[in-house]
């Protein structure tokens, strides 16, 4: 596993202990990927993430996911995750969206 991915999961540790989200972090050593998946507060059994980005190979030569073929770029992704420290949500934008800060 590349040291990006190790510094991923610490951050998503972080941001767990915060409070603020409940984060997943699930590698897949058989096929050599990652699972992540954030959601605003505490979780529960019927809560949406509003962050779900399943099977990352990290063998790819470009990040993606293999479920869906969306990109991910590790190094973004830190960027985010450090953001989401500082976000404050309102009621018109209540979670800040990957898809759109990836651009």
């Amino acid at each position: 596993m590349d040291k990006i991915f190790i510094e991923i999961l610490e951050e998503l540790t972080k941001l767990n202990a915060s409070g603020k989200y409940t984060t997943f972090f699930d590698f897949e050593g058989h096929i050599n990927a990652v699972d992540i998946r954030i959601f605003n507060g505490k979780w529960s059994v019927c809560k949406t993430p509003f962050f779900d980005m399943a099977v990352i190979r990290l063998d790819a030569p470009n990040y993606h996911s293999c479920a869906t073929g969306e990109h991910f770029d590790p190094q973004t992704f830190l960027k985010y995750l450090a953001d989401l420290w500082k976000f404050r949500p309102t009621k018109k934008h209540p979670f800040l969206k990957y898809s759109e800060y990836d651009k």
